[in-house]
């Protein structure tokens, strides 16, 4: 078995997986920040709901009863493997039709279940991985069929049940338990993340989310109040042209690549740590006229833009053109004026009026994560809910 005290190997109903950074932010008057990252590597929260027979209402109260504060192994349900051949007794390792886009880290703990009898398992460190084989630390204890068993890596957590153990014997009842990887003796081995491909404009990741999913733009605009009545109530400290453009996303992920994706981008951003260009995918510009490759002043439809953005720096003066043969490339505003745009360099592609016309210019927000926890939870082992917000910055060094 594992080193660790429990496990909790009941198949739940329903999980969440949170990852978590943490960051400092100290704000300038004007809008810049000062962030540190105090973490290099981020946390997992896991918050799993089991619906509760009469069989497992009294096994959950008799281990919550003697074992809720020792250290506790966690499957995550969702990074099952699905298994081809039987786990066979005495072996060191088992085939899988594919090891990829898990978390996975040797030295961290693994767990075979026999789905008739969860009190029959094997935990074990992951020795290795192959393309379609896990390597164990340790024999295996039992014969896991393909058909009768799971496979999943362990998370070792410190487990509360916030709402309790709740029975009812009119309708179906569930108890929640939420799962904090535990840090409460040394460890020498960590969760490495995966590092991010992601295109990049001037030093920072162009942020692409592909999945599907609705978004809200927010404006933010701080007042300060001045605690006083009559016509000058809030009075602003910043510029006009300070306002921070923040979205909100709700987001749908079908695949386990579209799932990996946004983990990768998260890590990679360590939270609210990193900032990142977030283009608006809207017609926030359209071509009035074709160009051609060496051009810098395009002729654009007169949108206010020289009054309403060219005075700032940051907010839309860097832009993304998405061409009908779905490439891009981001170039910045250097000048507006009675419809010709001038860009910093070359748009580097011929385009007719037709073509130009089916061009997508979007203004990129210089952003960055609004929370250092994101919490996905999981319909099933490859679908899964996400929702998530970005802060627009301001007055930042690009």
């Amino acid at each position: 078995m594992g080193d660790l005290d429990e496990y909790l190997t009941l198949k739940p109903q329903q999980q969440g997986v949170g990852h978590q950074w943490k960051t400092g932010i100290v704000k300038h008057l004007k809008g810049a920040e000062q962030r540190s990252s105090y973490f290099t590597w981020p946390r997992f929260i896991t918050q799993t709901r089991f619906s509760l027979s009469e069989n497992i209402d009294t096994w959950f109260r008799r281990k919550l009863y003697t074992s809720s504060h020792k250290v506790w192994g966690v499957p995550l349900w969702h990074d099952q493997f699905t298994m081809t051949a039987t786990a066979t007794s005495g072996a060191t390792g088992f085939s899988v039709e594919s090891v990829a886009k898990r978390h996975l880290t040797a030295g961290r703990e693994i767990i075979l279940i026999d789905k008739l009898d969860p009190s029959r398992y094997h935990a074990t460190a992951l020795a290795s991985t192959s393309t379609n084989r896990v390597h164990l630390a340790t024999a295996i204890n039992h014969n896991y069929t393909s058909s009768g068993s799971w496979a999943c890596p362990v998370v070792e957590s410190r487990i509360t049940v916030p709402s309790g153990v709740r029975v009812s014997q009119v309708s179906a009842a569930f108890v929640d338990v939420r799962g904090e990887e535990d840090y409460s003796t040394d460890r020498s081995i960590f969760y490495t993340p995966p590092t991010s491909t992601a295109a990049t404009y001037l030093g920072h990741e162009v942020v692409d989310f592909r999945f599907n999913h609705s978004k809200t733009f927010k404006y933010d605009h701080p007042l300060k109040d001045f605690k006083t009545l009559g016509k000058h109530y809030y009075e602003s400290f910043y510029e006009d042209d300070m306002t921070h453009i923040n979205t909100e996303f709700q987001a749908d992920l079908i695949t386990r690549d579209e799932i990996w994706d946004f983990w990768t981008t998260f890590d990679s951003a360590k939270g609210r740590y990193n900032a990142f260009w977030l283009p608006t995918w809207h017609r926030d510009m359209v071509f009035t006229d074709g160009c051609s490759s060496g051009d810098v002043v395009l002729d654009i439809t007169s949108d206010d833009y020289d009054t309403a953005f060219l005075s700032n720096v940051v907010i839309n003066r860097h832009i993304l053109f998405y061409f009908p043969d779905k490439t891009w490339t981001c170039r910045k505003v250097v000048d507006y004026d009675d419809g010709e745009l001038t860009i910093s360099t070359a748009i580097g592609v011929t385009l007719t009026a037709s073509e130009a016309s089916k061009t997508m210019i979007c203004f990129l927000i210089f952003s960055r994560f609004d929370m250092d926890t994101a919490i996905m939870q999981y319909q099933a082992a490859q679908v899964a809910k996400i929702g998530f917000e970005t802060k627009g910055l301001v007055e930042e060094a690009i």
